[in-house]
């Protein structure tokens, strides 16, 4: 999919810093907006060169090429977004320091490049090579320009070690009044002793930035298609739900390697926010829309399971012993794809449980029982 270039919304102020709290060549990207501290989270980019080329990546950057973006989100050059380092400001002085309220924001990227940023995030974090820096304005110049100070709260050995080329490069040229104010910012850093604790909001923030990203791009739409298809009214199972929203929702190229899966169904039964299609609060219009799914589930199970296969179901059943029962079953070919698709590598029996009691909702063996007894079959099996 190709998307128009546009003139790219840059900063009126520097406002970025190295992890030796040094102003930098870059341009912000907020990745979530914490509303309980009014805070912007954002990420640091750096464009191609004229020639469209981009020097010494880092593992930690992705590479956000121009033709993936929209007349939103504005990136004219190829990027490079650093995962590794998180800035935070207040959103009022955000504003001011940027110079203008249109800036990029990660949900403006297609879905694909957005989801890829904030996985990476991720992994970073889990992989301690992060870093969290505070800015904020603490007055002005005589020219009425903001002055932006860094606070380091947190960097990894590895955050040092990936800025250790600019530290080198700034030793060569010998630039004392820099060597002297980077060698103080870390001076400070380290007395405060500050520790991964710091890093708490980011944790959060990751999880805030990826449920949204979820409910705008794949939950809203999916929900939507719910109502004006009528699908749950109509008796649909997830499976041809899935099949449906896969065909005529992510068929574009910003989703050609999303899998949907049971969760993303049943994560669209309502929404948490947005107009929602009932006058239900979203409580009991998951509810409602949640029996109405499960009983299609059950319903479809049962009707595809012969008298004597029930009865051999639950004997599986309570000797967790599943695998061989559905192997033979009208749904081994459903299975298999869920064995490739969805849980390539976990145990086979644990695959079988989740087939059972998430897919179909046959959570415990009373509800077994109930069908056995429809069937006049809860007397033969208790012989």
């Amino acid at each position: 999919m190709q998307f128009n270039k546009f003139s790219p919304y840059m900063p009126k102020h520097s406002m970025l810093f190295n992890v030796y709290g040094q102003p930098i060549n870059a341009h912000p990207v907020v990745i979530w907006y914490n509303g309980n501290e009014d805070m912007y989270y954002f990420v640091k980019a750096r464009s191609a060169d004229e020639d469209g080329k981009i020097r010494d990546k880092f593992a930690t950057e992705i590479l956000i090429p121009a033709s993936a973006t929209n007349s939103d989100s504005l990136f004219f050059n190829d990027s490079l977004l650093d995962c590794s380092q998180i800035f935070r400001m207040r959103a009022k002085e955000f504003k001011i320091a940027y110079g203008k309220d249109n800036f990029p924001r990660v949900d403006q990227l297609p879905f694909n490049y957005a989801m890829q940023i904030i996985t990476e995030i991720e992994n970073n974090f889990k992989n301690d090579h992060i870093s969290l820096m505070n800015l904020s304005i603490t007055g002005y110049n005589d020219k009425q320009q903001p002055i932006i100070e860094p606070e380091l709260l947190y960097a990894s050995e590895s955050s040092f070690e990936q800025e250790k080329g600019w530290w080198e490069k700034l030793l060569k040229l010998r630039d004392s009044e820099t060597i002297r104010k980077a060698n103080a910012f870390i001076v400070n850093y380290h007395r405060a002793n500050l520790t991964r604790v710091e890093l708490n909001p980011v944790d959060a923030g990751i999880d805030i930035a990826k449920e949204e990203l979820m409910v705008d791009r794949v939950y809203t739409p999916i929900y939507h298609y719910l109502y004006d298809n009528e699908l749950l009214d109509k008796g649909y199972n997830v499976v041809e739900i899935i099949d449906l929203v896969k065909r005529d929702i992510f068929n574009t190229e910003e989703f050609k390697d999303y899998k949907v899966f049971d969760a993303d169904v049943w994560g669209s039964l309502t929404l948490p926010w947005g107009k929602r299609r009932t006058s239900l609060n979203f409580v009991d219009e998951y509810r409602i829309n949640s029996d109405k799914l499960t009983k299609i589930q059950q319903d479809h199970f049962f009707n595809n399971v012969k008298d004597n296969e029930l009865l051999e179901f639950k004997n599986a059943y309570e000797n967790e012993s599943l695998t061989e029962w559905i192997d033979k079953s009208y749904f081994s070919n459903e299975f298999k794809d869920c064995k490739k698709e969805i849980f390539a590598s976990s145990p086979i029996e644990e695959i079988a449980t989740w087939f059972i009691k998430a897919r179909y909702c046959v959570e415990n063996t009373s509800i077994i029982d109930e069908e056995l007894k429809s069937r006049n079959l809860l007397f033969k099996n208790s012989q």
